[in-house]
């Protein structure tokens, strides 16, 4: 009987187990979805060259039309001066052409930014993105 008894409980403490490490499985997918996307400040993103990471360090600022934007090297800063494209991106979750200047900034875990039209749009983003893996 004393063997049966010991099984059983190592049996139910296996299941104990099992279920707590799937309930924090659960609770890390929850969590991820408010860290999907950090929100940055734009004077810390290059814009131009089509680069739209996200750095350390304060960037060089370009104004154009009232509107201050980012480089990260004199390339850019040129681009940024002169293509009306560069200084553009498409908001991912609405499809919208943005200013980059005026656009909320969300830097992904890679350091890659991405350009939203609002606040809503990026916390969309980070929702549909965490139902895709």
């Amino acid at each position: 009987m004393t063997g049966k008894r010991t099984k059983l409980i190592a049996l139910a403490g296996l299941i104990v187990l099992g279920v707590f490490i799937i309930a924090q499985v659960q609770v890390d997918k929850k969590e991820a979805k408010t860290t999907v996307l950090k929100r940055v400040e734009a004077k810390n993103v290059c814009m131009g060259m089509g680069n739209n990471k996200l750095f350390e360090k304060e960037l060089i600022p370009v104004v154009v039309d009232g509107k201050t934007y980012y480089g990260c090297c004199d390339g850019c800063v040129n681009k940024l001066s002169k293509d009306e494209e560069s200084r553009q991106a498409v908001d991912p979750v609405s499809g919208k052409v943005v200013d980059k200047a005026t656009a909320i900034l969300g830097a992904r875990p890679d350091g890659i930014v991405l350009y939203f039209e609002n606040e809503e749009n990026m916390g969309e983003y980070k929702f549909e993105s965490l139902q895709l893996q």
